[in-house]
C-alpha cells in the first residue's frame, strides 16, 4: 500500500517532495521549541532537511513506508509531519509519531491528521494495533492521542533519549477491535424522550433496540449540565456504557453543544470528544457512581 494521499475537512496528507525542504525547515524542522521533547535534534541548516527528504524519497519506493506531510488547505505547504516511527509484522503493530510547527498548535490540526491516519491504516491495511508515545512533559501530545480514541497503557521510565536527555514516556494504543466498535457505536440513534422546564432526556437506540438514556439540564444564563448516562438491561447486553457515552457525545456535538458542566475533575471527556467540560461539586441526586463505576 504505502503512503497514499488522504483528504480531511481542512487538510491534505501527502508524500513529501524534495521541493518541500524550505517549508519543512522554516515551519518546524529548525525549531528547538518543536523538537524540545522529540528524539531528533532541530536541523542546523537547510542541507540537513534536504538530506532527510532525500532519504524519505527513497523509502517511498517500498510498500510498507508510511510518512505524510501535513498540508492545511489554507496554507498550501507542509506545516508538519505524521508517520511511521516503528512497525512489527508479527504482531501487525505500527507506531505513529507526529509534529507540527508551533504557529499551528492548539488548532486541532494534529488530532485531525492523526484520526485520518488511524482511519486509513485500519481501513486500507491489515495492521491490528496502532500505538504512540510521548514524553511525560509533553502532555498536549497525550491529549491528541486521547481525542483520537487511543487508550493509555502505562508509563515506561527513561525509555527514550531526546534533546533533554533520558525521558519517561506515556504509551497509548488503539486496537482494530476498539476502532471497529467505535465506528459501530456511532450508529446509535438518539432522540428526545422527555423534556420539562429544566431537564431534557435523550434515548439511544442501537440496532432498533433502546439501549440507554442521557440527560442534560439547562439553566438560564449558565452552561448546560451533563446529568447522567445509563444503560437499559438490553443495553448492558449489547454494549458498555463507555461506548454509549461516545455515541451520546457525538450526538451532542451535532446538536451544537460545545460546553457542559461535569461533576468529576478526573474525567477526560473533553479531550476525548472535543467538548469543553467544567467541573463542580456533586449535588445530592446526581448519579455520580455511574460515572465512576462505568467510565473509569
Amino acid at each position: 500500500m504505502g503512503t497514499q494521499t488522504i483528504k480531511t475537512e481542512r487538510l491534505t496528507l501527502r508524500r513529501f517532495y524534495i521541493e518541500d525542504a524550505q517549508a519543512m525547515y522554516r515551519n518546524w524542522a529548525s525549531s528547538r521549541e518543536v523538537t524540545k521533547y522529540l528524539p531528533w535534534p532541530a536541523h542546523e541548516n537547510l542541507e540537513v532537511t534536504k538530506a532527510v527528504l532525500e532519504d524519505w524519497d527513497r523509502q517511498y519506493e517500498t510498500e510498507d513506508f508510511y510518512n505524510w506531510a501535513i498540508v492545511p488547505d489554507e496554507v498550501g505547504e507542509p506545516i508538519g509531519s505524521i508517520g511511521m516511527a516503528a512497525a512489527d509484522e508479527d504482531t501487525r503493530m505500527i507506531a505513529i509519531g507526529y509534529c507540527i510547527g508551533s504557529k499551528y498548535w492548539h488548532q486541532g490540526i494534529t488530532s485531525e491528521a492523526l484520526q485520518a491516519v488511524i482511519d486509513f491504516l485500519f481501513r486500507e491495511t491489515n495492521y491490528n494495533r496502532i500505538e504512540s508515545r510521548h514524553d511525560v512533559r509533553n502532555f498536549y501530545s497525550g491529549m491528541v492521542m486521547q481525542k483520537c480514541g487511543m487508550q493509555y497503557e502505562g508509563t515506561l521510565r527513561e525509555v527514550s533519549r531526546g534533546n533533554n536527555g533520558l525521558a519517561d514516556c506515556k504509551y497509548y494504543s488503539i486496537l482494530r477491535k476498539d476502532y471497529e466498535a467505535k465506528t459501530e457505536t456511532r450508529q446509535i440513534a438518539f432522540e428526545e424522550a422527555e423534556k420539562d422546564e429544566v431537564m431534557v432526556t435523550f434515548a439511544g437506540k442501537f440496532h432498533g433496540e433502546t439501549v440507554g438514556f442521557g440527560r442534560i439540564a439547562h439553566y438560564d444564563g449558565r452552561v448546560p449540565e451533563l446529568c447522567g448516562m445509563w444503560l437499559t438491561e438490553k443495553g448492558k447486553e449489547l454494549l458498555e456504557l463507555t461506548a454509549f457515552a461516545e455515541g451520546f457525545f457525538f450526538y451532542l456535538k451535532e446538536l451544537g453543544y460545545e460546553e457542559l458542566y461535569l461533576i468529576d475533575e478526573d474525567m477526560d471527556f473533553g479531550d476525548r470528544y472535543g467538548l469543553t467540560l467544567e467541573s463542580r461539586d456533586a449535588s445530592g441526586w446526581y448519579p455520580k457512581y455511574e460515572f465512576r463505576r462505568r467510565l473509569d
